[in-house]
């Protein structure tokens, strides 16, 4: 063997070996590329998954956001509503107390109205039956009550207004 036979064995021996590597390394770079394409279509599957996922949670927020919307406008609704059934009543309120002193005034005025009357009614009635009174005294000869040296009995023009001045004592039997 020659040293140029030599170097051609070597060689062929080289190549072999580097066409084992370059079929070991096409059947690695085979197996990473299917790998990497599992990989791309999971990644790709969880794209979308998660994508779905981000519609599906923006559908229901804003659902809730328009549930939420609803229920603010209904409170602002019954709020209102309650509002002016508070105003409506304290205005019903207020009339019920203007009638009530409207009644008690025209009630006053009327009471005062028929103690005026009545007043003026006894007043003739017992000036009638003082003049009897005093008539009949002087036909049996005596003297009429208002000359008598006792107290006299006067009745005072004043107004009955429904209040005295004096407490009165009640006397039990």
């Amino acid at each position: 063997m020659t040293l140029s036979q030599l170097q051609k064995d070597l060689l062929k021996m080289e190549a072999q070996k580097s066409g084992e590597k370059k079929i070991l390394s096409e059947n690695e770079t085979s197996c990473f590329e299917t790998k990497i394409k599992e990989l791309e279509m999971i990644l790709a599957q969880q794209k979308k998954d998660f994508e779905d996922a981000k519609v599906d949670f923006s559908k229901k927020t804003d659902k809730f956001k328009t549930y939420f919307e609803k229920l603010k406008k209904t409170r602002v609704v019954l709020e209102q509503q309650l509002d002016r059934k508070t105003q409506d009543s304290k205005a019903e309120k207020d009339q019920f107390l203007k009638q009530i002193a409207s009644l008690e005034s025209k009630l006053a005025s009327q009471d005062l109205i028929s103690n005026q009357k009545e007043y003026s009614e006894l007043r003739i009635s017992y000036n009638a039956l003082k003049a009897k009174f005093d008539a009949l005294n002087w036909d049996k000869g005596k003297s009429p009550i208002s000359n008598l040296s006792t107290s006299k009995v006067s009745v005072s023009k004043k107004i009955y207004t429904g209040e005295s001045s004096k407490s009165f004592q009640k006397k039990v039997s």
